[in-house]
Formats: C-alpha cells, sequence, structure tokens
C-alpha cells in the first residue's frame, strides 16, 4: 500500500488538491508573481469555485499571450508538485516562475519558424546542390516523421567536391518528437557518426532553417530542443 499524505508536498501545511497547488500554496503565488501573472490569475480565481472554471475563464478573456503563458504556469507548477512526489526535488517559486515565461518564449519562437518551415524547406529544395571545396566533404542530413508509428527516421549522404558518393547511413529515433527536434537530433547523430569514423573536414548541410539559425545563434534554454542544439 503507498501513503498519500493529505498535505501539500510543497509548503507542507495546506492540504492538498488542485486549486491549492495552482493557486493557494505559497511557492505557487511567488511563482505567479515572478511569472508578472499574479495581477492576471487572482480575479479569475476570486470569481470562480473550480480550477476548470478559472481555465476557461482566463483563456475566454485574455489573448493567446497571456492565455499561453498562464499555461506554462500551470504546467510548470503541476512538474514542480510532482517532482517533489517522485524525486524529493522541488524549485523555489522564483525559478518556477522564471522557468515558466522562458520556456513560453522558446515556445513561441519555436511555431514562428514551424510556421515558415514548409515555405523554407521548399525553397531551399529547389537550390542546386553546391560542391564543397576540393579538400571537404559534405554531408546533407533530413528527418523524416512517421507519427502514425510514433518514430522519426534519419538519414545521411557524404559526398565529396566532384558530387560523388562517399558513404551514407540512416537510424530510427524511437518516440514522438517534434519537427525541429527531430531535425537537431538527426544532424547530431550524423556528426556522432562521422567522427566515430574518423572523418573530418565535414561540411554538414540541412534544409532545416531553424536548426541553422539556433547554431549560428547559440541558441540557449531550458528545452529538449535547446539540449540538442547545445551538442551539436
Amino acid at each position: 500500500n503507498v501513503q498519500c499524505p493529505l498535505s501539500c508536498p510543497i509548503c507542507e501545511s495546506g492540504e492538498e488538491n488542485d486549486w491549492h497547488v495552482l493557486f493557494e500554496c505559497e511557492n505557487s503565488r511567488t511563482a505567479w508573481q515572478a511569472a508578472g501573472l499574479e495581477h492576471i490569475i487572482t480575479p479569475h480565481a476570486q470569481q470562480v469555485h473550480t480550477v476548470k472554471e478559472c481555465i476557461l475563464q482566463l483563456c475566454r478573456l485574455n489573448d493567446r499571450t497571456v492565455a499561453g503563458k498562464a499555461a506554462m504556469m500551470i504546467w510548470i507548477l503541476w512538474q514542480n508538485r510532482n517532482n517533489c512526489v517522485w524525486n524529493q526535488e522541488k524549485e523555489h517559486g522564483q525559478q518556477l516562475g522564471s522557468k515558466a515565461l522562458s520556456l513560453w518564449h522558446e515556445w513561441k519562437a519555436v511555431q514562428a519558424v514551424h510556421n515558415s518551415d514548409v515555405h523554407n524547406i521548399q525553397q531551399q529544395q529547389q537550390q542546386l546542390w553546391q560542391a564543397p571545396a576540393r579538400d571537404k566533404l559534405k554531408c546533407n542530413v533530413d528527418a523524416g516523421f512517421h507519427d502514425g508509428e510514433r518514430k522519426t527516421s534519419a538519414g545521411w549522404c557524404v559526398r565529396d567536391c566532384r558530387g560523388q558518393f562517399v558513404l551514407g547511413g540512416s537510424s530510427w529515433i524511437f518516440g514522438k518528437c517534434s519537427v525541429i527536434e527531430g531535425e537537431a537530433i538527426a544532424l547530431l547523430e550524423a556528426m556522432k557518426e562521422l567522427q566515430h569514423r574518423g572523418f573530418n573536414s565535414v561540411i554538414f548541410e540541412t534544409d532545416a532553417l531553424n536548426i541553422e539559425n539556433a547554431i549560428r545563434h547559440r541558441h540557449t534554454g531550458v528545452s529538449e530542443f535547446s539540449s540538442i542544439i547545445h551538442k551539436i
């Protein structure tokens, strides 16, 4: 049998329920304040009686930006509660508020890039392949997405300055991932494989413009995508 204490695992004072975890716990209040959302969520919480009603009213009466930040904050608070219960790890409200805003800004940036991805990829695919310098190789990388099977395929092809095929490879990435995550993982796996085989002076080319931009601008953050870019 699993013992389930009734008190909040975060503040250890109030009785735990969904309302307390999201709105009443002192740590949660600090998080909403740190995210600059306290003045928005408080009026809604005072007018309703359930978490569902509060979320619906918040989404109905605010724009996408506010609703998006609030949704990220709610997810972060619930994740922090679960980490505390199952891993005995918890973060202070100030950290949670900053983390929620950081993740939301990353999500917004990714959505903006994703919306232009199809157009960018089509334009890039129409461009002719450009050969590398005589002393270099070029590795083209791409990813394929198989949502029904919940896996992603990664493929790469290496050619020399004359366009002659040198070698290639492919692999499966199990588990559903976003487009940018799949493209980034495919690039990372290709780089690892060629390094393992002892190749150097290789130019890597991807048709995902957002991956190139993230690498050039040294994209940082706490998302899975940021973690992958950091390894490239």
